[in-house]
Protein backbone atom coordinates (compact mmCIF):
# COMPACT_ATOMS: atom_id res chain seq x y z
CA UNK A 1 0.00 0.00 0.00
CA UNK A 2 1.41 3.26 -0.55
CA UNK A 3 4.10 5.24 -2.07
CA UNK A 4 7.23 3.60 -3.78
CA UNK A 5 10.38 4.92 -2.13
CA UNK A 6 13.93 5.97 -3.67
CA UNK A 7 15.31 2.86 -2.10
CA UNK A 8 12.37 0.85 -3.42
CA UNK A 9 10.37 0.36 -0.21
CA UNK A 10 6.52 0.63 -0.33
CA UNK A 11 4.48 2.40 1.67
CA UNK A 12 4.20 2.86 5.04
CA UNK A 13 2.62 1.25 8.13
CA UNK A 14 1.55 4.02 10.01
CA UNK A 15 -0.37 5.97 7.51
CA UNK A 16 -2.96 2.91 8.12
CA UNK A 17 -1.70 1.79 11.67
CA UNK A 18 -1.65 4.88 13.41
CA UNK A 19 1.61 5.36 15.33
CA UNK A 20 1.14 4.92 19.59
CA UNK A 21 -1.03 1.94 19.36
CA UNK A 22 -0.50 0.36 15.89
CA UNK A 23 -3.46 -1.28 16.32
CA UNK A 24 -5.39 -3.29 13.27
CA UNK A 25 -8.84 -2.48 14.85
CA UNK A 26 -8.22 1.23 13.61
CA UNK A 27 -6.87 0.17 10.19
CA UNK A 28 -10.28 -1.76 9.78
CA UNK A 29 -12.50 1.61 9.79
CA UNK A 30 -13.30 3.11 6.73
CA UNK A 31 -11.90 6.25 8.64
CA UNK A 32 -8.18 5.19 7.89
CA UNK A 33 -9.00 4.80 4.63
CA UNK A 34 -10.70 8.73 4.25
CA UNK A 35 -7.40 10.01 5.49
CA UNK A 36 -6.33 10.11 1.51
CA UNK A 37 -9.29 8.96 -0.57
CA UNK A 38 -11.62 11.27 -0.43
CA UNK A 39 -12.56 14.64 -2.16
CA UNK A 40 -13.77 15.70 -5.47
CA UNK A 41 -11.58 13.46 -7.62
CA UNK A 42 -11.53 10.14 -5.54
CA UNK A 43 -14.53 10.61 -2.82
CA UNK A 44 -13.87 7.29 -1.84
CA UNK A 45 -14.97 7.35 1.89
CA UNK A 46 -18.15 9.48 0.78
CA UNK A 47 -19.03 6.96 -1.82
CA UNK A 48 -18.71 3.98 0.66
CA UNK A 49 -20.53 5.81 3.53
CA UNK A 50 -23.11 6.32 1.45
CA UNK A 51 -23.12 2.45 0.12
CA UNK A 52 -25.62 0.35 1.76
CA UNK A 53 -22.30 -1.48 3.66
CA UNK A 54 -21.23 2.05 5.09
CA UNK A 55 -24.66 2.54 6.01
CA UNK A 56 -24.98 -0.77 8.04
CA UNK A 57 -21.13 0.46 9.35
CA UNK A 58 -22.57 3.64 10.58
CA UNK A 59 -25.38 2.73 12.67
CA UNK A 60 -24.04 -0.84 14.16
CA UNK A 61 -20.51 -0.87 13.69
CA UNK A 62 -19.14 0.22 17.70
CA UNK A 63 -20.76 -3.30 17.93
CA UNK A 64 -18.67 -5.34 15.81
CA UNK A 65 -15.43 -7.34 16.92
CA UNK A 66 -12.46 -4.81 15.19
CA UNK A 67 -9.60 -6.76 17.27
CA UNK A 68 -9.86 -10.51 15.62
CA UNK A 69 -6.33 -11.70 14.90
CA UNK A 70 -5.55 -11.11 11.08
CA UNK A 71 -7.09 -13.93 8.85
CA UNK A 72 -9.50 -14.63 11.59
CA UNK A 73 -11.32 -11.81 10.95
CA UNK A 74 -14.73 -13.18 9.10
CA UNK A 75 -18.29 -12.22 8.81
CA UNK A 76 -19.99 -12.60 12.20
CA UNK A 77 -17.45 -10.10 13.49
CA UNK A 78 -18.87 -7.86 11.29
CA UNK A 79 -22.07 -7.63 9.46
CA UNK A 80 -21.17 -5.62 6.16
CA UNK A 81 -17.81 -4.83 4.99
CA UNK A 82 -15.60 -2.09 5.20
CA UNK A 83 -12.73 -0.96 2.58
CA UNK A 84 -9.99 -3.21 4.63
CA UNK A 85 -12.37 -6.41 4.27
CA UNK A 86 -12.94 -6.88 0.71
CA UNK A 87 -9.36 -5.51 -0.43
CA UNK A 88 -6.92 -6.22 1.75
CA UNK A 89 -8.55 -8.69 5.13
CA UNK A 90 -8.16 -12.34 5.30
CA UNK A 91 -12.07 -13.62 4.37
CA UNK A 92 -12.87 -17.49 3.45
CA UNK A 93 -10.04 -18.57 1.47
CA UNK A 94 -8.17 -15.67 0.85
CA UNK A 95 -5.26 -14.65 3.14
CA UNK A 96 -4.67 -11.08 4.17
CA UNK A 97 -2.67 -8.79 1.92
CA UNK A 98 -1.74 -5.33 1.84
CA UNK A 99 -1.35 -5.13 -2.13
CA UNK A 100 -4.91 -3.67 -2.79
CA UNK A 101 -4.70 -4.04 -6.49
CA UNK A 102 -4.94 -7.61 -5.98
CA UNK A 103 -8.23 -7.92 -5.88
CA UNK A 104 -9.16 -5.42 -8.62
CA UNK A 105 -10.38 -6.21 -12.48
CA UNK A 106 -10.06 -2.42 -13.76
CA UNK A 107 -8.21 0.25 -13.61
CA UNK A 108 -10.66 3.17 -12.27
CA UNK A 109 -8.73 5.96 -12.12
CA UNK A 110 -6.21 6.87 -15.30
CA UNK A 111 -8.35 8.58 -18.09
CA UNK A 112 -9.64 5.40 -19.98
CA UNK A 113 -10.49 2.18 -17.74
CA UNK A 114 -8.72 -0.84 -18.88
CA UNK A 115 -8.43 -4.36 -17.13
CA UNK A 116 -5.38 -3.93 -14.61
CA UNK A 117 -2.22 -5.77 -15.99
CA UNK A 118 1.74 -5.26 -15.51
CA UNK A 119 2.47 -2.60 -12.77
CA UNK A 120 -1.52 -2.38 -11.90
CA UNK A 121 -2.00 -5.53 -11.00
CA UNK A 122 -3.66 -8.63 -13.05
CA UNK A 123 -7.54 -7.68 -13.70
CA UNK A 124 -8.23 -11.16 -14.95
CA UNK A 125 -7.27 -12.53 -11.48
CA UNK A 126 -8.09 -9.62 -9.55
CA UNK A 127 -12.00 -10.09 -10.75
CA UNK A 128 -12.25 -13.83 -9.65
CA UNK A 129 -10.78 -12.75 -6.32
CA UNK A 130 -13.08 -10.30 -5.64
CA UNK A 131 -16.05 -12.49 -6.39
CA UNK A 132 -14.60 -14.85 -3.74
CA UNK A 133 -14.74 -12.01 -1.00
CA UNK A 134 -18.63 -11.03 -2.34
CA UNK A 135 -19.59 -14.91 -2.01
CA UNK A 136 -18.99 -15.07 2.01
CA UNK A 137 -22.27 -12.84 2.23
CA UNK A 138 -23.92 -13.23 -0.93
CA UNK A 139 -25.40 -15.41 -4.07
CA UNK A 140 -23.59 -15.59 -7.38
CA UNK A 141 -26.82 -14.03 -9.00
CA UNK A 142 -26.30 -10.56 -6.99
CA UNK A 143 -22.72 -10.71 -7.59
CA UNK A 144 -22.84 -11.41 -10.98
CA UNK A 145 -25.50 -8.44 -11.58
CA UNK A 146 -22.87 -6.28 -9.46
CA UNK A 147 -20.43 -7.33 -11.56
CA UNK A 148 -21.29 -6.66 -14.91
CA UNK A 149 -22.82 -3.49 -13.99
CA UNK A 150 -19.63 -2.41 -13.44
CA UNK A 151 -18.85 -3.82 -16.49
CA UNK A 152 -21.76 -1.53 -18.12
CA UNK A 153 -20.44 1.18 -16.45
CA UNK A 154 -16.90 1.57 -17.72
CA UNK A 155 -18.18 0.77 -21.08
CA UNK A 156 -20.31 3.48 -21.04
CA UNK A 157 -17.67 6.02 -19.69
CA UNK A 158 -15.21 4.73 -22.15
CA UNK A 159 -17.09 5.76 -24.68
CA UNK A 160 -17.32 9.16 -23.71
CA UNK A 161 -13.97 9.53 -23.17
CA UNK A 162 -13.11 7.71 -26.85
CA UNK A 163 -15.53 10.96 -28.21
CA UNK A 164 -13.35 13.67 -26.25
CA UNK A 165 -10.15 12.08 -27.68
CA UNK A 166 -11.29 12.21 -31.13
CA UNK A 167 -12.80 15.63 -31.32
CA UNK A 168 -9.73 16.87 -29.33
CA UNK A 169 -7.13 15.47 -32.19
CA UNK A 170 -9.15 17.26 -34.53
CA UNK A 171 -8.56 20.19 -33.24
CA UNK A 172 -5.08 19.82 -32.87
CA UNK A 173 -5.02 18.87 -36.42
CA UNK A 174 -7.05 22.40 -37.51
CA UNK A 175 -4.29 24.76 -34.90
CA UNK A 176 -8.37 25.15 -32.94
CA UNK A 177 -6.64 23.80 -29.06
CA UNK A 178 -4.27 26.80 -26.94
CA UNK A 179 -0.70 25.71 -25.73
CA UNK A 180 -1.86 26.53 -22.27
CA UNK A 181 -4.40 23.65 -21.14
CA UNK A 182 -5.61 25.53 -18.31
CA UNK A 183 -6.44 28.67 -20.54
CA UNK A 184 -8.17 26.17 -22.86
CA UNK A 185 -12.04 25.85 -22.13
CA UNK A 186 -12.41 22.33 -24.37
CA UNK A 187 -9.20 21.14 -22.67
CA UNK A 188 -10.19 22.28 -19.41
CA UNK A 189 -13.37 20.62 -19.42
CA UNK A 190 -11.84 17.35 -20.76
CA UNK A 191 -9.54 17.53 -17.58
CA UNK A 192 -12.61 17.79 -15.36
CA UNK A 193 -14.67 14.60 -17.64
CA UNK A 194 -11.56 11.99 -16.38
CA UNK A 195 -10.20 13.62 -13.71
CA UNK A 196 -13.56 14.67 -11.74
CA UNK A 197 -16.91 13.30 -12.67
CA UNK A 198 -15.56 9.99 -14.40
CA UNK A 199 -13.77 8.52 -11.58
CA UNK A 200 -16.56 9.76 -9.35
CA UNK A 201 -19.42 7.65 -12.11
CA UNK A 202 -16.86 4.74 -12.42
CA UNK A 203 -16.24 4.58 -8.33
CA UNK A 204 -19.52 5.39 -7.59
CA UNK A 205 -20.62 2.23 -9.63
CA UNK A 206 -18.11 0.13 -8.11
CA UNK A 207 -18.83 0.14 -4.57
CA UNK A 208 -22.74 0.58 -4.94
CA UNK A 209 -23.39 4.27 -4.24
CA UNK A 210 -26.19 5.94 -6.60
CA UNK A 211 -25.52 9.31 -5.84
CA UNK A 212 -22.09 9.12 -6.96
CA UNK A 213 -22.62 7.22 -10.06
CA UNK A 214 -25.34 9.04 -11.42
CA UNK A 215 -25.81 12.70 -9.75
CA UNK A 216 -22.17 13.48 -8.84
CA UNK A 217 -20.85 10.90 -11.93
CA UNK A 218 -22.43 10.38 -14.84
CA UNK A 219 -25.14 13.56 -15.02
CA UNK A 220 -22.05 15.51 -14.74
CA UNK A 221 -20.29 13.26 -17.40
CA UNK A 222 -22.89 13.90 -20.01
CA UNK A 223 -22.68 18.11 -19.12
CA UNK A 224 -19.27 17.84 -19.68
CA UNK A 225 -18.95 16.28 -22.70
CA UNK A 226 -22.25 18.27 -24.34
CA UNK A 227 -20.21 21.36 -23.19
CA UNK A 228 -16.94 19.89 -25.35
CA UNK A 229 -19.06 19.31 -28.31
CA UNK A 230 -20.72 22.70 -28.23
CA UNK A 231 -17.09 24.24 -28.30
CA UNK A 232 -15.59 21.82 -30.84
CA UNK A 233 -18.65 22.62 -33.36
CA UNK A 234 -17.83 26.50 -32.58
CA UNK A 235 -14.06 26.33 -33.37
CA UNK A 236 -14.55 24.07 -36.08
CA UNK A 237 -17.51 26.52 -37.58
CA UNK A 238 -15.78 29.96 -37.10
CA UNK A 239 -12.04 28.51 -37.75
CA UNK A 240 -10.88 29.92 -34.69
CA UNK A 241 -11.08 29.52 -30.56
CA UNK A 242 -13.06 31.53 -28.71
CA UNK A 243 -12.59 34.30 -26.54
CA UNK A 244 -12.25 33.43 -23.04
CA UNK A 245 -15.08 35.38 -20.60
CA UNK A 246 -11.45 37.15 -19.37
CA UNK A 247 -10.15 37.89 -22.45
CA UNK A 248 -13.40 39.71 -23.57
CA UNK A 249 -13.68 41.15 -20.44
CA UNK A 250 -9.95 42.82 -21.47
CA UNK A 251 -11.00 43.59 -24.79
CA UNK A 252 -13.34 46.16 -22.75
CA UNK A 253 -11.49 46.99 -19.96
CA UNK A 254 -8.32 48.02 -22.48
CA UNK A 255 -10.81 49.97 -24.74
CA UNK A 256 -12.26 51.96 -21.80
CA UNK A 257 -8.43 52.55 -20.74
CA UNK A 258 -7.23 53.85 -24.38
CA UNK A 259 -10.61 56.09 -23.97
CA UNK A 260 -9.54 57.47 -20.60
CA UNK A 261 -6.15 57.99 -22.07
CA UNK A 262 -7.25 59.93 -25.02
CA UNK A 263 -9.60 62.27 -22.67
CA UNK A 264 -6.33 62.59 -19.92
CA UNK A 265 -4.56 63.84 -23.13
CA UNK A 266 -7.42 66.02 -24.46
CA UNK A 267 -7.66 67.86 -21.25
CA UNK A 268 -4.18 68.52 -20.22
CA UNK A 269 -3.70 70.22 -23.88
CA UNK A 270 -6.71 72.08 -22.94
CA UNK A 271 -5.06 73.41 -19.24
CA UNK A 272 -1.84 73.81 -21.04
CA UNK A 273 -3.81 76.24 -23.49
CA UNK A 274 -5.66 78.02 -20.71
CA UNK A 275 -2.86 78.79 -18.32
CA UNK A 276 -1.10 80.69 -21.26
CA UNK A 277 -4.35 82.30 -22.37
CA UNK A 278 -4.31 83.55 -18.55
CA UNK A 279 -0.38 84.33 -18.67
CA UNK A 280 -0.55 86.21 -22.15
CA UNK A 281 -3.54 88.62 -20.84
CA UNK A 282 -1.93 88.76 -17.11
CA UNK A 283 -1.10 92.14 -17.27
CA UNK A 284 -4.28 93.45 -18.42
CA UNK A 285 -6.29 92.41 -15.63
CA UNK A 286 -6.00 92.62 -11.90
CA UNK A 287 -4.73 90.46 -9.57
CA UNK A 288 -8.11 89.62 -8.02
CA UNK A 289 -9.53 88.49 -11.85
CA UNK A 290 -6.26 86.56 -12.33
CA UNK A 291 -6.84 84.69 -9.58
CA UNK A 292 -10.46 84.22 -9.64
CA UNK A 293 -9.86 82.69 -13.17
CA UNK A 294 -7.23 80.04 -11.36
CA UNK A 295 -9.48 79.19 -8.92
CA UNK A 296 -12.59 78.61 -11.16
CA UNK A 297 -11.92 77.01 -14.69
CA UNK A 298 -8.19 75.98 -14.27
CA UNK A 299 -8.86 74.29 -10.43
CA UNK A 300 -12.04 72.36 -12.04
CA UNK A 301 -9.98 71.24 -14.83
CA UNK A 302 -7.19 70.10 -12.64
CA UNK A 303 -9.72 68.25 -10.85
CA UNK A 304 -10.99 66.30 -13.84
CA UNK A 305 -7.45 65.54 -14.49
CA UNK A 306 -6.86 63.78 -11.35
CA UNK A 307 -9.63 62.17 -11.68
CA UNK A 308 -9.07 60.48 -15.25
CA UNK A 309 -5.38 59.95 -13.78
CA UNK A 310 -6.61 57.66 -10.76
CA UNK A 311 -9.06 55.74 -13.95
CA UNK A 312 -6.54 55.21 -16.39
CA UNK A 313 -4.16 53.83 -13.62
CA UNK A 314 -6.77 51.60 -12.20
CA UNK A 315 -7.59 50.57 -16.02
CA UNK A 316 -3.84 49.96 -16.75
CA UNK A 317 -3.51 47.80 -13.45
CA UNK A 318 -6.92 45.81 -14.19
CA UNK A 319 -5.63 45.05 -17.61
CA UNK A 320 -1.88 43.99 -16.38
CA UNK A 321 -3.73 41.60 -14.54
CA UNK A 322 -5.94 40.33 -16.42
CA UNK A 323 -3.06 39.41 -19.06
CA UNK A 324 -1.23 37.38 -16.34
Amino acid sequence: VGTVYPDGAIGNCSVCHTRHNFSVAAARKPEACGACHLGPDHPNIEIYLESKHGQVYQTQGEEWNWDAASDTWEPGDYIAPTCATCHMSGIGDLATTHNVQERLKWDLMHKKSVIRSGDRGDGVKGDKLMRKVCSNCHGPTHTDVQRKTLDTVVELYNKQWAGAVKMKKELATKGLLKKDNWKDGFQELMYYLWHHTGRRARQGAAMNAPDYAHWHGFFQVFQVYQDMQNIYKQRLENKKIEKSVLEEEKVKVDAKLAEAEEQLAKANFELENQQQVLNETKTEVSQEEYTKALDGELAELKLHIEDLKVQTEELASLSSRMSV
